[in-house]
Formats: structure tokens, sequence, C-alpha cells
């Protein structure tokens, strides 16, 4: 049985819901996890007692490190322009970096023809 390599996994520009109906909306560029990352970040995952699958902070922070790639149309709250950098990733609400590392997440499960059909 031969083994194929996972292929049409590329970057996303993903706005969130809560952005959807903003004039400027943040749009941030998502990059889809290779399959070690995606594994290293599974790893990190478990199982709650009610048998729903928990992401805790540590799969979180790995997602957002290896698929958030950039962004635009972030401002602080003066309208200055926040340059993407791993510092002001922090900057970034709590809904909003766990809404990102779950499409992270997904578009690393997904492959072209699949992610079409989902949207």
């Amino acid at each position: 049985m031969s083994i194929n390599i996972t292929t049409g996994l590329t970057n996303e520009k993903y706005i969130p819901e809560s952005q959807k109906n903003e004039v400027n909306p943040a749009e941030f560029n998502l990059k889809p996890l290779s399959g070690l990352e995606y594994m290293e970040v599974m790893s990190e995952m478990f199982q709650a007692e009610d048998g729903s699958i928990r992401m805790p902070g540590s799969a979180l922070r790995l997602a957002i490190s290896y698929g958030l790639k950039g962004w635009k149309n972030f401002f602080d709250e003066t309208g200055e322009d926040v340059p993407f950098s791993k510092p002001n990733v922090g900057r970034l609400p709590a809904t909003v970096l766990s809404d990102l590392a779950n499409k992270i997440i997904s578009i690393s499960e997904l492959g072209v023809a699949e992610r079409k059909n989902s949207e």
C-alpha cells in the first residue's frame, strides 16, 4: 500500500466571526499544521469526563505559534496599526486566540476539496 503525501494544504485568510460585520475587519493569515506539528498539538489535548475533547492553553499556544503567520487591520486602542510579531500576538483577546487556534486545526485536517465543500 502506498502512502499519499498530503497536498493542497495552503495558507488561508480568515476573518473571525466577531469581525464579520466590521467595516475593516481584522484578517488573519493562517497556515495549516504539518503532520508533526498537528501531532504535537493533538498530544496536548485530552478527553473530558463527558466525552468531549478539550484543548488546554498549551495546545492553543502551539497551534497559534505554528499556524498564525500574519494579520492586517489589527489596531490598538489609539487606532494605530499593530504590526505582526510574536509579542503582539499576546495582545489579541483570548476569545480570538481560541477561535484562531480552532480554525488552524480545522484547516489542517481537511484537503482542498473538503475545505471548499465546508465553506
